[in-house]
């Protein structure tokens, strides 16, 4: 009896992966909050005109990007050197209590399609379209389920690519 149990417990909290990260779902044209990967300061100000978008500058006065603050989302663009572009956007979420995952990943699903990769482990579950790691855009899902105090979850849409450049050409000045 108690060999059960055990079994069953380590089972609830086993990793698990619904599939493999060789897929790779094409991100470009998803849209988070309303705002999309590659869309201008000025795009992005039209398609959400609540957004606070501020310049981030260097002690030279060189344009070190963007960054953007609408609701429950963080935004991230490039310098004016490389286009104003916006290559990270996140929302953040937390809640009091466990949240219900499957309709979170549902909701998700029903936006984005089915993942490339998703899986839980002791702590959280997560889901990627995309691949998760290297320079490819993706959008990445992440909820904690395990722990005390408030339980955060992250949507992040990213483009680590353009996020490189951008550090590349902002190292050239002083901070």
């Amino acid at each position: 009896m108690l060999r059960h149990a055990v079994m069953a417990l380590a089972l609830a909290f086993a990793p698990s992966c619904s599939s493999s990260v060789n897929s790779n779902t094409d991100v470009t044209n998803f849209t988070l909050e309303g705002f999309k990967l590659g869309m201008t300061v000025e795009e992005a100000a039209k398609a959400v005109p609540s957004a606070k978008i501020e310049e981030v500058k260097a002690k030279d006065g060189a344009s070190l990007g963007f960054k953007g603050l609408s609701a429950n989302v963080s935004l991230r663009f490039t310098s004016r050197d490389l286009g104003g572009k916006l290559y990270f956007i996140q929302r953040l979420e937390f809640f009091p209590e466990k949240p219900d995952t499957k309709k979170l990943y549902d909701d998700l699903v029903k936006i984005y399609g089915t993942p490339d990769y998703s899986g839980r482990d002791i702590w959280r579950v997560h889901a990627s379209w995309g691949k998760p790691v290297g320079n490819s855009k993706h959008l990445i899902f992440e909820v904690r389920i395990a722990g005390q105090g408030m339980l955060p979850m992250t949507v992040t849409l990213q483009d680590p690519m353009l996020g490189s450049e951008n550090q590349k050409l902002a190292l050239k000045h002083p901070l």
